[in-house]
């Protein structure tokens, strides 16, 4: 899976192992029935030995279905379990290093306001993540929103 392929997206589902009490598998499998084409595997807790277990898992589910898989901020987990790309965000692993493990796999970045969104633009990135444009109680960190 390369970036190119990445232009038919009609729902991208984050799972959130704090927000539900179904497992990741069963979050993913709900998603993917529900018409979601592009899985992003979040876990801010877990050791990496539990990420790269459960991401290998949820890898598998959405090679079934044909769906993309996306590793949230660990580019060598994604590259572990042959993920199509990575999500990082600015204090994640650089842009630059992140490329260099996953060549031509998919890469997004989170940006906060327009030269963060610049920059990432410049450097390659696949997608931006606008964050947060509302304010949240789904994410601890998301920071202050910035608004449309």
């Amino acid at each position: 899976m390369t970036a190119k392929n990445f232009r038919n997206i009609s729902f991208y589902f984050i799972t959130n192992n704090e927000l539900s009490e179904k497992s990741e598998m069963e979050q993913v499998r709900a998603a993917l029935q529900g018409g979601s084409n592009i899985i992003q595997y979040r876990d801010k807790k877990s050791s990496k030995e539990k990420l790269i277990q459960i991401a290998s898992k949820l890898k598998s589910i959405c090679d079934e279905k044909n769906a993309i898989f996306i590793v949230n901020d660990y580019a060598d987990i994604a590259n572990i379990v042959g993920a199509d790309g990575v999500h990082i965000g600015q204090e994640d692993m650089a842009y630059e290093k992140a490329r260099d493990l996953l060549k031509d796999k998919i890469i997004g970045v989170t940006v906060h306001n327009v030269a963060e969104a610049v920059k990432a633009e410049t450097m390659g990135a696949d997608y931006l993540g606008v964050s947060p444009i509302f304010g949240t109680t789904t994410k601890n960190d998301a920071g202050k929103p910035t608004g449309i």
